[in-house]
């Protein structure tokens, strides 16, 4: 693999990695959204079910929705799936920069820096790999 294939697998993955990201912020901040707009109704809501003691059970309903989008999105792990891959985009986009531009510690011959690169992606891939699998 020359150092151009290397560039564009790098790009690759930083763009793949980038989408999901704002995949989950989307899901992220859609759902606090809605959890918000859930929320301010409930008060409303409730002062209106003094003339109508129906209203009662769409608080209860409400409520419900809030708890099942806070329960969901804490059982996937949005927020720390997103955080780790920050990490790895950051980690990942370092490496190639330092490869690129053959600072240290890619300083070296190109056989030497191609498997030092490697071995330094290595743990962010598999990360990324560990997160496809569902761990």
């Amino acid at each position: 693999m020359n150092n151009q294939n290397i560039e564009e697998y790098l790009k690759k993955v930083i763009l793949k990695l980038t989408k999901k990201v704002k995949l989950y912020s989307i899901c992220i901040h859609s759902a606090n959204i809605i959890k918000l707009i859930l929320s301010a109704a409930i008060p409303i809501i409730i002062s209106l079910s003094e003339k109508n003691v129906n209203l009662l059970l769409l608080v209860s309903i409400l409520s419900a929705l809030i708890t099942i989008i806070q329960g969901t999105t804490s059982v996937l792990g949005l927020e720390d799936k997103r955080h780790r891959l920050l990490t790895i985009i950051m980690q990942l986009s370092k490496e190639s920069f330092l490869y690129n531009t053959q600072t240290d510690p890619y300083n070296k011959n190109e056989k030497e820096n191609y498997h030092l690169l490697i071995k330094n992606i290595e743990n962010g891939l598999e990360e990324v790999i560990a997160d496809q699998n569902g761990n």
